[in-house]
């Protein structure tokens, strides 16, 4: 049974991108284009239901820390968070994220995305398709 990611992204094109590399390496993924959407989303369903949460820290209204906070006050605390953030932050700040319980990874974009795609395999514990990237879409403007 695949695995299943959460992608959260008000960046619908960025959604769409990483939900079809995902996808392309055997996830099953979902979208939501803002916090409120991915809360529902996620209180709507198990706390098994989501593998691991992509969350984008910056989204008018409801934002990823906010999500994040959120998250922690309910029975889905544990689902894994993958940070990833095109604003610069300070040190402190993220320092302060990546020492959230549920926190797992945190990036800035642009990702690589061999390496992205590496580490969420790692994160859960599952291995790439022998046949998936070789012809990577999202290496081959570069």
């Amino acid at each position: 049974m695949p695995k299943t990611i959460l992608m959260v992204d008000d960046e619908k094109t960025i959604c769409a991108l990483f939900s079809a590399m995902l996808s392309a390496e055997g996830f099953n993924v979902k979208m939501a284009y803002n916090g409120k959407t991915a809360l529902d989303m996620i209180k709507a369903n198990p706390p098994d239901h989501f593998d691991l949460i992509i969350l984008d820290m910056m989204m008018p209204g409801y934002g990823g820390y906010e999500v994040l906070k959120e998250l922690q006050q309910t029975e889905h605390k544990d689902i894994p968070i993958f940070i990833m953030t095109a604003r610069q932050l300070d040190a402190g700040t993220i320092e302060m994220l990546q020492s959230e319980s549920n926190v797992s990874e945190f990036w800035s974009k642009p990702v690589n995305t061999k390496k992205f795609k590496s580490r969420v395999h790692f994160l859960l514990d599952t291995s790439p398709d022998p046949g998936a990237g070789k012809e990577d879409i999202w290496e081959r403007r570069t």
